[in-house]
């Protein structure tokens, strides 16, 4: 007796492994692909690095108002006319201080004081022109394209200013992609190239040719060459399934869906599922609409006037 109850847990043990075992090698569907999430990944490194790029090209570094008003003329001015008040005076008799042979002189103080300060400010952070480097590019561009050379104070010129009246203007007429040099550095290029469709039209060159175009300010790290676009396209749009297979090519799959929004060709119709009664009558028909642009939906035939369900139907046109 005693062997037969081994015997039996026996059995149910070798049943119970054996189950599990058969249970585990069972794998659950996969409920997200590696390979979808690396084409969605790569589509949304090439948008965000589009905008980065634009962004820095189109929202570009402000010049100085030190510049814009001239600071270093008006120093200038002021050191022509100040001294007269303060430390040239005639007020309490004798000129203690002149002009010109004192180191302590208007003048010659707001030079070391000022003037050089402003020259060495200016010329460490906007040595460029104006609107950053755009202004003689320009369509319209204004007469002085910078502050440089910096007037002296110790000239002591009257002060006449009309670097913000000029700027303004030209800053008003800049217009997007302004002039032939900007196509390339200001232009919202595609991704890659876009060739010429059935219909004709002009190729678009894209970041592919262009690579980065960043130069106003200058990228902080290695340019991103026009190759890293070709191969992060490639596998955005999975090319040849290289990465998922699709149930048809997604290439076919955007060509069916512009024919589908190409204006003023009406190539389909779809059904709305909605039953219409006809104005004036009691005939039935499916409700259709037309995707593409410029299209209506109209029916073919004659108006049935005995039935009220109608078997007619229509294109779009």
């Amino acid at each position: 007796m005693r062997h037969y109850i081994i015997l039996f847990f026996a059995l149910a043990l070798g049943v119970f492994c054996g189950t599990t075992r058969g249970y585990a090698v069972e794998i659950a569907p996969q409920p997200c692909d590696p390979n979808y999430w690396t084409t969605l990944k790569e589509r949304a490194w090439m948008e965000a690095e589009r905008e980065i790029m634009q962004n820095q090209n189109l929202i570009f570094k402000p010049d100085s108002v030190l510049e814009y008003t001239c600071f270093d003329k008006y120093v200038s001015h002021g050191a022509k006319w100040l001294g007269d008040i303060f430390v040239h005076t005639y007020y309490f008799g004798k000129q203690i201080i002149k002009r010109g042979e004192h180191p302590h002189a208007q003048e010659i103080a707001l030079q070391l004081v000022v003037t050089n300060a402003l020259k060495e400010y200016l010329k460490g952070s906007f040595q460029y022109k104006f609107f950053a480097e755009r202004s003689p590019l320009l369509r319209n561009p204004p007469g002085i394209t910078n502050s440089f050379p910096i007037t002296d104070a110790t000239t002591m010129k009257s002060y006449s200013c009309k670097v913000m009246k000029e700027v303004w203007k030209a800053a008003k007429c800049i217009n997007f992609i302004d002039g032939e040099p900007f196509k390339i550095s200001d232009g919202l290029h595609p991704f890659i190239t876009l060739k010429p469709g059935p219909e004709g039209g002009e190729t678009v060159p894209g970041y592919d040719v262009f690579g980065d175009v960043r130069k106003w300010p200058e990228y902080c790290d290695d340019p991103i060459k026009g190759q890293e676009w070709v191969d992060a396209n490639k596998i955005a749009i999975n090319e040849n399934d290289m990465k998922y297979k699709f149930e048809k090519p997604l290439k076919k799959a955007y060509e069916d869906v512009r024919k589908m929004v190409e204006p003023g060709s009406c190539v389909g119709t779809l059904e709305t599922g909605v039953m219409v009664i006809l104005s004036g009558t009691k005939e039935q028909v499916v409700d259709n609409v037309c995707t593409n642009p410029g299209c209506t939906y109209l029916l073919d035939g004659k108006i049935n006037q005995t039935s009220s369900k109608s078997t007619r139907r229509g294109s779009c046109r």
